[in-house]
């Protein structure tokens, strides 16, 4: 795979990127009105102000549907691992990190912004360079060796950013055994 970043315009359509982002936002209220918290976090270390969902089931569908077109961009044969979203609200964040050998190939699909004050949109750094795409766009990367960041966001009371992640391992690499990411296949929850 190459070191740097490939961006994938058009990775899945305006209609499916906003379907998507709207189940997410149901999804988030769900989980605010079982909770009663003013917004809605689903594991200990989310960034403040966000929602996540593991393996929800329109990620694992994409996590299937865009395979194929990821093997053919990095020419190697992948195996998948997992899927997990986050809708993000004013304040969040992503402390530069790196991610676990899940992620040795991992692509990051814009959904949705609403009302985001960042000049330009909300960037992902990765290796220290900014990248901005737009809805439906996605960014194609080594997560388990590239450096990856978002400054704090900025958005109105009622605004967010929504953004799905696909995980690959390679099927012939060192970390194949993370198929599924320890779980029975594709689209089934951690047991």
């Amino acid at each position: 795979m190459n070191k740097k970043p490939i961006i994938i315009k058009n990775l899945i359509s305006d209609e499916v990127a906003a379907l998507f982002a709207q189940a997410l936002l149901f999804d988030e209220a769900k989980c605010i009105e079982k909770t009663g918290a003013t917004f809605a976090i689903n594991r200990i270390g989310s960034p403040p102000a966000s929602h996540e969902a593991i393996a929800f089931v329109m990620s694992e569908a994409l996590l299937v549907r865009c395979h194929k077109q990821i093997e053919n961009i990095i020419q190697e044969p992948l195996l998948p691992t997992y899927s997990f979203c986050r809708v993000y609200r004013n304040g969040s964040d992503l402390a530069e990190h790196v991610d676990r050998a899940s992620c040795e190939v991992s692509v990051s699909i814009q959904l949705a912004t609403y009302e985001i004050f960042n000049k330009n949109g909300w960037p992902l750094k990765i290796d220290g360079k900014n990248y901005h795409l737009n809805n439906g766009d996605g960014i194609l990367y080594s997560g388990q060796t590239s450096k990856h960041s978002r400054p704090k966001l900025l958005a109105s009371p009622r605004g967010f950013h929504i953004q799905t992640f696909l995980h690959y391992v390679r099927a012939k690499g060192r970390f194949a055994e993370f198929v599924f990411d320890g779980r029975k296949g594709v689209g089934l929850d951690y047991t």
